[in-house]
């Protein structure tokens, strides 16, 4: 599997230290990480951005669940006035094993 780039925004959490009844994490970027987005998206701004998450265990995978939200500032493309947008998105991705992981992306046809 190919090495994944250097994010501007991430929170690693050890499977092991996740409780069984699971566990809210909640990642505010800073300003720093908002103008590394912002430079990585090639948009002007990225005003805030919040994520409200569930992590819980299920056997030897991590199923997170929650939300996204940002407001971020892109230009126009006709006058290259700053246009704010407001962003929100649901979250809901499982985590598992690197081999399961390499053998669904072989099984879909996915690059690794």
């Amino acid at each position: 599997m190919a090495a994944l780039p250097e994010l501007p925004l991430s929170h690693p959490l050890r499977v092991d230290s996740i409780a069984p009844r699971g566990i809210r994490v909640v990642l505010e970027a800073t300003a720093e990480q908002r103008k590394a987005i912002a430079r990585v998206m090639r948009i002007l701004d990225v005003e805030n951005l919040r994520a409200d998450l569930f992590a819980i265990r299920e056997d030897d995978r991590v199923r997170v669940t929650g939300s996204v939200t940002a407001r971020a500032v892109q230009a126009c493309v006709v006058t290259l006035d700053p246009v704010p947008q407001d962003v929100s998105a649901d979250v809901e991705v499982v985590f598992a094993p690197r081999e399961e992981a390499e053998a669904l992306m072989r099984k879909a046809g996915l690059p690794d």
